[in-house]
């Protein structure tokens, strides 16, 4: 056996061989064996997923050569940081949690869920646009009574009900029935307003008396009625876009309603918001009146020769009549 003299080498199973020469007697044993470098082998232990602390990276690496379905948990010995901390995947493969959030993956839901026991999935894909009337409302009661009858809790329920139903109003503070609804003193105010009975009401308070007995009855707009026309309407506070014929984006389909009785050439498009559609594809009259473009083409009428420009700015009007 050669003379070994002292200077320290680290071996890739994270010994310290005291030299070169004695790694190379290990190496001879065991053909998996390498030098990894010069020097003794530093401990920085790193937790594996099979919940085995190794020395370092390098001996994790090692093991996860030996078995794909290893990886390493976090930095340290196993057992200092929780659980529940793993390594995910840049995949995105969405999933919704219950908590309405959109997780890239199934494996970051984990995490969280391991987090926050009360999570979990509820289902697969992004999560679908919440209702943002939906809004956590406190335990507390400080009863109200809305204007449909009904006793609220406190102000927050009724702020709840009154998005999804903008006819909604608060009546007054306390139980429904504490105090007569429908009979109340109304000031000698004229501020007109319009009820959707089509009858004109001095002010709000009168027609809210009216409301009170009618609860199919709601305020159409302001001023006396036959001033505006019957096309306004309440919408509720939802956000379900839909795209106008005139390239509009309507936050929902009410709205959109309301502006095609305003413009009975409007129409709805399409589900969703706007600006999926060519920029240059418009509408053109059936109107025979040829132009000739520099292309040497014949366009019906001067509103599909400008399409054509719109889509191509280097053409333009040649001549007014067919092209020869």
């Amino acid at each position: 056996m050669p003379l070994c003299v002292p200077a320290a080498v680290c071996g890739s199973d994270g010994i310290t061989y005291n030299n070169e020469c004695l790694l190379e007697i290990a190496m001879c044993r065991d053909a998996t064996l390498f030098k990894e470098y010069d020097g003794e082998c530093v401990i920085q232990p790193v937790c594996g997923s099979d919940g085995i602390t190794y020395d370092n990276d390098c001996l994790l690496d090692v093991a996860i050569c030996r078995d794909s379905t290893l990886f390493k948990d976090h930095d340290g010995p196993c057992g200092r940081l929780p659980r529940c901390d793993k390594p995910c995947p840049f995949v995105f493969r969405p999933v919704c949690g219950s908590d309405g959030i959109t997780y890239n993956n199934e494996c970051l839901l984990e995490i969280a869920m391991c987090r926050d026991l009360t999570l979990f999935k509820d289902y697969d894909g992004e999560c679908e646009d919440l209702d943002i009337c939906d809004r956590p409302c406190p335990l507390l009661l400080q009863p109200v009574c809305g204007s449909d009858g009904i006793t609220y809790d406190n102000d927050c329920l009724l702020d709840v009900a009154i998005c999804r139903d903008p006819t909604l109003f608060k009546d007054h503070d306390g139980a429904c029935g504490d105090v007569d609804n429908c009979d109340r003193p109304c000031p000698l105010l004229l501020q007109p307003v319009c009820g959707s009975d089509g009858i004109t009401y001095d002010n709000d308070c009168l027609l809210a008396v009216a409301v009170c007995r009618d609860r199919s009855l709601f305020k159409d707009h302001d001023g006396a009625c036959g001033r505006l026309p019957r096309c306004d309407k309440p919408c509720p506070f939802v956000f379900r876009p839909v795209c106008g014929s005139d390239g509009s984006t309507y936050n929902n389909e009410c709205l959109l309603e309301i502006a095609m009785c305003r413009d009975a050439t409007l129409f709805k498009e399409y589900d969703g918001e706007c600006g999926n559609l060519d920029f240059c594809d418009w509408l053109c009259p059936l109107l025979l009146q040829p132009v000739c473009g520099s292309d040497g083409i014949t366009y019906d009428n001067d509103c599909l020769l400008d399409v054509a420009i719109c889509r191509d700015p280097t053409l333009f009007k040649d001549h007014d009549g067919a092209c020869e």
